[in-house]
């Protein structure tokens, strides 16, 4: 039996019969409407890597199971990024699962998720390059993107994939599509950082159906 209780829009679900405290939720978010005050997803915000004042339209479409979030609209273009960053989480290890399509872009194809944010400059993310059939694991750092790791994909771009990630102190494991692809030791991880959704230059996408466990000893 599980039980469930719903905060700032997010859900928090735990997995012991009588809601155990001892058991970590975990925070599901459906993307299923907007925040009245906002238009966002309730307790998100977005940001920029490098912008150069034209950020990218985020919005509602269709998800995988009802309504999806992402990318709508963009006219990036080299080391911008666009970011939305769940707010009032910060995660040392973690088990996060999320569902990505890609839409569209020329410059850039696909999707991503950061973790370890401490600011829009400064974060780490796994991303999904649709046009080049990559999963890379990527370090940003005062606005410059490096890879650190990269696996190769299926040439297949179109519907949705599942992405995995999982962090146990600077070990960083990553599954796509149902496969395992990258696992490696991430030097300089900070100790705790923010979640949030990535888009490289004019990449367009959807995200849905993010679910974020947090692992860390208490």
């Amino acid at each position: 039996m599980s039980c469930a209780t719903h905060v700032r829009g997010l859900m928090l679900v735990f997995g012991i019969a009588g809601c155990a405290t001892t058991t970590s939720p975990a925070v599901i978010e459906s993307f299923d409407g907007p925040s009245t005050v906002t238009g966002l997803p309730a307790g998100w915000t977005l940001a920029e890597t490098n912008g150069r004042g034209l950020p990218a339209a985020w919005g509602f479409g269709p998800g995988r199971e009802g309504d999806g979030f992402g990318v709508i609209a963009n006219r990036n273009f080299g080391a911008t990024c666009s970011l939305a960053i769940l707010e009032g989480v910060e995660l040392a290890d973690f088990d996060i699962t999320i569902q990505l399509r890609a839409l569209a872009g020329e410059a850039a194809r696909g999707a991503g998720l950061v973790f370890g944010l401490r600011a829009p400059a400064d974060y780490w993310v796994v991303e999904w390059d649709a046009k080049h059939n990559q999963v890379r694991l990527c370090r940003v750092a005062g606005g410059r993107l490096a890879c650190i790791a990269e696996a190769p994909v299926g040439s297949r771009s179109d519907g949705w994939r599942e992405l995995v990630v999982r962090r146990r102190g600077d070990r960083v494991v990553i599954r796509f599509a149902g496969e395992s692809l990258i696992a490696c030791t991430a030097t300089g991880l900070p100790t705790r950082g923010a979640i949030g959704l990535w888009a490289r230059a004019d990449a367009c996408a959807w995200f849905d159906e993010l679910v974020i466990r947090d692992r860390s000893r208490r």
